[in-house]
């Protein structure tokens, strides 16, 4: 009975209708691993989340900017000031539903914030809120900063620039325009020492020039791409990250920009009636570098060190319920889609801030093709012995939950359980047997944890026997 390893994948990859598709992780990322290890790669359980705040305001997470120590996070139509410890300050209301763009400026020794969402535009400064009432500002769809100024585009093509370090001050000849093509703006990010005009079909950069011109178009750079949602580019480590006008996912590390995302990510990009509901986050974790991208109905994150995508749910839920992320004195918080919640992102989390964290993990199909086999017995390596010192028995008593499809994932069995070792129990073993024989499809095998401890899978093996013809 010969025994063969087999791969759970390194990302993500369902397939357009299932059948030809690969591995899907749920709830995962994967680290490369040291050649002299026992697989090339480990698939972890992704990041937990910790209750850190509860915010004023009805409704959920709209954006978010760091200020020194605090942080100011904009939850439903309130504005809040959170400081390290989670003590939160109502600053002001800033209505509406939609993102909120928000930008920081040099002034000293109060910094300015400005705020931008459907047209309306505020300054934050010394935690006093106030409209921007000049009218020489049309209502602006983003605002960025850069060399003191705060930059604001509308979504009719034009850019107007503030006074240096002074948001309320916009004089009326302080603006520009998108000149390659009249296809308006639906937003705008700063890369280095440039503006990047992120257009409905085209993108520009201008450059800020030092000079009574302010900025200037960078010639010969002008993409023929555009953008589908401005509330989903994010920059990280000043390179801008988000959906393009082609469905596809792009990096702008220069002007070129580089597709990022798999045909998964674009088809469930494609599906969207409207995809101005995209919105995205960038973090930093354990040298990782994440990029998530949320509809209402999915979370796609892409580690962006691999280009590898994982497909990230909450309990009960189709998406992840992360939006938005934001450092607190050195805690990497992140908000809530619907709920006035913010959270610290644990990198081994074993909850949602008490809510199941379930780490699903489907293989690839198994198998030659036409050929039939007999599964005898698979071999899962977990890190073992996890288990908690707790009364909950779900945590000092973890169990692995295994589903076996023996027709390519068309249809599965019933749930098998196999322990995963209580606290110190090293030699722990997870094994299943008889598992029966495949079609010519082959097998799939789709393993589940939720119980609250640390989940690493190591590698994977089977135990086969070929049937007869």
């Amino acid at each position: 009975m010969p025994i063969q390893p087999i791969s759970f994948g390194l990302e993500s990859r369902p397939g357009r209708y299932g059948a030809e598709g690969g591995a899907s992780l749920v709830n995962a990322f994967v680290e490369e691993m040291s050649p002299d290890g026992k697989a090339p790669v480990t698939i972890y359980c992704r990041p937990g989340l910790s209750s850190f705040a509860a915010l004023t305001g009805s409704g959920g997470f709209r954006g978010a900017i760091k200020l020194g120590p605090l942080a100011y996070v904009v939850s439903g139509p309130i504005v809040n000031r959170v400081d390290q410890t989670g003590a939160v300050a109502n600053v002001g209301a800033f209505v509406g539903s939609s993102p909120v763009r928000m930008a920081r400026n040099r002034k000293s020794p109060n910094a300015q914030i400005a705020l931008v969402s459907d047209g309306q535009r505020a300054i934050l400064e010394n935690d006093t809120l106030s409209t921007i009432a000049d009218a020489d500002l049309p209502p602006p769809n983003d605002v960025c900063s850069i060399g003191g100024y705060f930059v604001f585009s509308t979504p009719d093509g034009r850019y107007f620039w503030t006074s240096i370090d002074e948001g309320t001050q916009i004089d009326a000849l302080d603006f520009a325009s998108a000149e390659a093509n009249p296809d308006g703006l639906v937003g705008i990010i700063d890369r280095n020492q440039e503006i990047v005009l992120l257009g409905e079909e085209t993108t520009e950069f201008h450059a800020l020039t030092g000079s009574s011109a302010v900025f200037e178009r960078v010639q010969q750079t002008t993409l023929q791409l555009g953008w589908l949602s401005g509330a989903a580019v994010k920059s990280i480590n000043g390179i801008p990250i988000g959906p393009a006008s082609d469905g596809t996912v792009r990096v702008l590390a220069d002007y070129s920009p580089e597709r990022v995302s798999t045909h998964e990510v674009e088809r469930d990009i494609r599906a969207l009636s409207d995809p101005g509901v995209l919105t995205g986050g960038t973090f930093s974790l354990d040298g990782h570098q994440f990029y998530c991208l949320n509809s209402p109905t999915w979370t796609w994150v892409c580690d962006l060190l691999t280009r590898k995508w994982f497909q990230w749910k909450s309990y009960g839920s189709s998406r992840w319920r992360g939006e938005g992320f934001v450092d607190i004195d050195d805690k990497l918080c992140v908000g809530d889609y619907e709920n006035a919640v913010l959270y610290c992102l644990e990198a081994d989390g074993q909850t949602d801030a008490g809510d199941p964290l379930v780490w699903d993990l489907t293989s690839g199909p198994i198998g030659g093709y036409p050929n039939r086999i007999i599964a005898d017995e698979l071999y899962l390596e977990f890190i073992p012995g996890v288990g908690l010192n707790s009364t909950d028995k779900h945590a000092s008593d973890p169990k692995v939950m295994l589903r076996v499809s023996t027709d390519d994932g068309k249809t599965w069995s019933d749930e098998m359980v196999a322990d995963l070792g209580g606290i110190g129990e090293f030699k722990t073993e997870v094994s299943f047997r008889r598992l029966g024989m495949s079609g010519r499809e082959g097998f799939r095998f789709r393993v589940s944890v939720s119980a609250p401890v640390s989940r690493a899978l190591l590698r994977a093996s089977l135990r086969y026997t070929e049937a007869a013809a």
